[in-house]
């Protein structure tokens, strides 16, 4: 899974980063803390760790579906 995790220690709940996802992978929780909802559909944008002023996002270059090939 490209999005590997949400750093608790360095998050300042500001909800940014599920703002920024356009896939809707990151949910908000009651505690206003975001969870990672739908892992499996991050695309590796980077949007949400770009858009986290604390840097508590952590996404890889992986992808979650390998890209199939045109032939």
């Amino acid at each position: 899974m490209p999005i590997m995790e949400i750093k608790t220690t360095l998050c300042t709940n500001c909800n940014a980063c599920v703002e920024a996802c356009p896939m809707d992978v990151l949910r908000s929780s009651e505690q206003r803390t975001p969870v990672i909802a739908y892992a499996e559909d991050c695309q590796s944008c980077y949007l949400c760790a770009i858009t986290c002023p604390s840097g508590a996002v952590v996404v890889t270059p992986d992808r979650a579906r390998p890209t199939p090939l045109p032939f």
